[in-house]
């Protein structure tokens, strides 16, 4: 009961943080929310279609929690590049994607305020989910399945999520119209399992975006 309260403790502070985060970057509050529930839909599909990787839902469950973060790196870049209404330069952009590492520098000053579970999952988290699965990411260009399956899991939630949604670069995409800039590459190269998984439960993260709007 004492392990559970701890856990159910840094849930909430790590969701009102992100909120936080993705409030000034995003100007939205329900991002980091369809990012971690889309992770755990997708999370939950993989566990069972591919057990030979060990996960378990509760695995999952520790990489929700951590997902929250996955951008804290990001209130250590200026406005003026974060909330620029044009494409940004190649100084700029350097700045924007330099938020991986610079939130792995704030992560870990979390030594201690929880356990190594969740320390573990969000440096991955927040270091790789950019990065794509034939080495065209950023920061480390990692290629395959030395990606952190954490870190992919994030890496297609967030990039679905953030379709949907108008941002200064591009107009809202339908989710039929995501969807297939997904699973066609249009967003960069993921995992064919993890793209297996996203179509197996494609009903069920609509219906986690459809309930945001509400």
């Amino acid at each position: 009961m004492k392990d559970e309260a701890k856990d159910n403790k840094i849930y909430q502070i790590m969701q009102f943080l992100g909120t936080i985060i993705e409030m000034r970057n995003l100007d939205r509050t329900n991002h980091i929310r369809n990012v971690g529930e889309i992770v755990r839909v997708i999370g939950y599909e993989f566990v069972k279609l591919y057990p030979k990787y060990n996960l378990t839902e509760e695995d999952i469950d520790v990489y929700v929690i951590a997902s929250y973060l996955h951008d804290i790196g990001k209130i250590m870049i200026p406005d003026e590049i974060l909330k620029k209404p044009v494409a940004l330069n190649s100084m700029e952009y350097d700045m924007l994607k330099s938020h991986t590492n610079r939130g792995c520098s704030l992560l870990a000053q979390l030594k201690g305020f929880w356990d190594d579970r969740y320390q573990t999952a969000a440096l991955d988290i927040c270091k790789h989910h950019h990065e794509r699965f034939d080495g065209s990411g950023y920061p480390d260009k990692l290629v395959g399945d030395n990606i952190p399956i954490s870190a992919q899991l994030v890496s297609i939630a967030d990039v679905y999520d953030n379709l949907l949604h108008e941002n200064v670069y591009e107009p809202a995409h339908t989710k039929e119209e995501a969807f297939h800039m997904i699973v066609s590459g249009q967003c960069g190269m993921f995992s064919p399992k993890i793209l297996e998984c996203f179509r197996n439960v494609r009903v069920e993260i609509e219906e986690i975006e459809s309930s945001a709007r509400i």
